[in-house]
């Protein structure tokens, strides 16, 4: 009988045990969590998609237009733009401004 857990099927090593190595497992931190922990700046960093904040920009301006000049496409043109802001938020980003943007 085999107690040793990893059967003679698997990784490499002539000892039939487990060839991962705990001592050597390191845990994968994010970096951009690691910052806003450490309360550093919310600037844009370089790997930052910026997408749904210029989305949610030509939003509120073409449903400006929409609703002061009667403009039927840049209603549509509003919708567009904050289904893809919407599309395209972080799953940390604040409920209550996604929601206020469909507004």
């Amino acid at each position: 009988m085999n107690t040793s857990g990893g059967g003679s099927s698997g990784g490499g090593g002539g000892g039939g045990g487990d060839p991962r190595r705990p001592d050597k497992v390191t845990r994968y931190a994010n970096p951009l969590l690691l910052a806003a922990a450490q309360g550093q700046s919310q600037a844009a960093q370089p790997g930052e998609d910026l997408t749904p904040d210029y989305m949610n920009v030509l939003g509120m301006i073409f449903s400006m237009c929409a609703l002061m000049m009667r403009i039927k496409w840049c209603a549509w043109v509003a919708l567009y733009c904050s289904c893809i802001s919407f599309a395209n938020t972080k799953l940390n980003d604040d409920t209550k401004q996604i929601m206020s943007s469909f507004m």
